[in-house]
């Protein structure tokens, strides 16, 4: 594994991308905890550990070693909270029309005009996929009548679910065909839409947990520090929007540059 891979796959995606947020879920989780049990989440779980007959974890001879014993505990805990709450989002995100997969595929497809037409065409003809020709058809119309818009209206959810299943499409085929040019220049837009994501409910759940917590921190620094998290939620939830979008839209020119050399070498060899 070279340097680039280990930034990406392992710094980036896991210690940054989950188990970062996952210690900040943890810490307001720990904080909620705190405020309604009137103890510790760590006292409360060394009580739960001796009521389970590991009390000998207390013992003075294990004193240097807490530390690591610790960290040895929350970090693998912090992995599985970080995956935990993306996989709880991904359900809301993909309902949520702002940052839904489908439709902002098929907004990349609409803006592009002509191209948008040519890299569905070539996606329906490299991978012999019909469920594509209507929405060929639908980018292709650009006399749509003020009589049409309601039919539009309607059929809109259908062209983004339509959309997004050619985006998948194209994005599995350029990840089969080049991987090395998936992960340098896609792979790592959604690596970091996951990091900003998941600090963005880190933070939503870090700002509730301040502001239930407000008589133990006091009302005015609980409300600053809930306001602030809420702030901060939303700067990375609104970063992680911009690199869903743009993992998106290096899809399909990606896709059309593969094939487009894949057929001119074809020909070269005929």
């Amino acid at each position: 594994m070279n340097l680039r891979d280990l930034w990406d796959n392992v710094v980036l995606r896991d210690i940054l991308g989950y188990i970062v947020p996952g210690l900040v879920t943890l810490f307001a989780i720990a904080l909620l905890v705190g405020h309604i049990a009137g103890t510790s989440l760590l006292e409360m779980v060394v009580q739960m550990a001796q009521s389970a007959g590991l009390g000998f974890l207390e013992g003075e001879h294990w004193l240097p070693w807490r530390p690591w014993l610790l960290w040895g505990l929350l970090v693998p805990l912090g992995y599985v909270l970080g995956h935990l709450q993306m996989w709880v989002a991904d359900p809301f995100e993909a309902r949520n029309r702002l940052c839904s997969n489908g439709m902002l595929a098929l907004r990349f497809l609409q803006e592009n005009g002509a191209m948008g037409v040519e890299y569905c065409r070539l996606a329906r003809q490299t991978m012999k996929v019909d469920h594509f020709e209507k929405l060929c058809d639908s980018l292709g119309r650009t006399d749509r009548s003020s009589s049409q818009s309601g039919e539009d209206a309607t059929g809109k959810q259908k062209w983004e679910s339509t959309a997004g299943d050619l985006w998948r499409l194209c994005d599995r085929f350029v990840l089969v065909k080049n991987p090395n040019l998936h992960g340098m220049f896609m792979g790592r837009y959604y690596v970091l839409a996951v990091l900003f994501s998941n600090l963005g409910i880190s933070g939503i759940l870090l700002a509730i947990c301040l502001l239930v917590s407000e008589w133990c921190l006091g009302p005015m620094p609980a409300l600053v520090g809930g306001l602030s998290c809420a702030t901060f939620a939303g700067l990375m939830l609104g970063r992680s929007m911009y690199f869903r979008k743009r993992f998106i839209e290096c899809t399909f020119p990606i896709f059309y540059a593969i094939v487009q050399a894949e057929e001119k070498s074809e020909a070269g060899q005929a």
